[in-house]
């Protein structure tokens, strides 16, 4: 990948490809890689796909790594659909519309709305359920909070200002799992007063 990194960075140096433009135009950002993750960014045009085409059989054959095409997708930020699903076979990949998940985060979806913070609400609820409340004890349920908060509210957070909307529902979560035998014991109580 850093072979690859050099190589997008030399052709953006001779005016072969260029990247997109952040930041009011003060930068100019060609590529992004995460891991074996690579995301390629320029302006539309036909010719900066195939530009992009060219890059990568040139990769692959420096390198002897094959690119999965099954996994590779084109996404046109601001372009027609049709355009993006037009141009798709000409380059060999996969189309998405804009709003995707990538390395786990929402990418261009609105994340001040409460709904796309709905995945990490399901997260929490799968990863803090009843029966592993009844199954541990406190300290238990205590290190199993610290590792899911830690990783998965922290990492949505990290990248996305969290609406207090949904800041409470989180606490909501982790509240009823931590004190679960208590909230349990209340219900249990006011059922039995209900039934007075």
């Amino acid at each position: 990948m850093e072979g690859f990194h050099v190589g997008i960075t030399e052709a953006v140096r001779a005016g072969l490809f260029s990247g997109a433009m952040v930041s009011n135009g003060y930068l100019k950002v060609p590529h992004l890689f995460y891991a074996d993750d690579a995301i390629l960014l320029c302006d539309w045009s036909l010719d900066n796909a195939c530009r992009i085409v060219r890059m990568l059989k040139v990769f692959q054959l420096a390198s002897g790594l094959k690119i999965n095409s099954l996994k590779s997708k084109l996404i046109g930020v601001g372009v027609d659909f049709d355009v993006v699903q037009g141009c798709a076979p000409l380059i060999g990949s996969n189309t998405v519309r804009f709003h995707f998940i990538y390395l786990g985060v929402p990418v261009g979806s609105n994340i001040n709305r409460i709904d796309s913070w709905k995945p990490v609400a399901d997260e929490f609820v799968s990863k803090l359920s009843a029966w592993k409340a009844k199954m541990l004890s406190i300290c238990g349920r205590l290190t199993l909070l610290k590792s899911v908060l830690g990783s998965l509210g922290i990492y949505y957070m990290s990248v996305f200002r969290a609406p207090d909307s949904v800041l409470k529902v989180l606490e909501a979560i982790r509240a009823r799992f931590f004190f679960w035998e208590l909230i349990q014991g209340n219900e249990k109580f006011n059922g039995f007063l209900g039934k007075k």
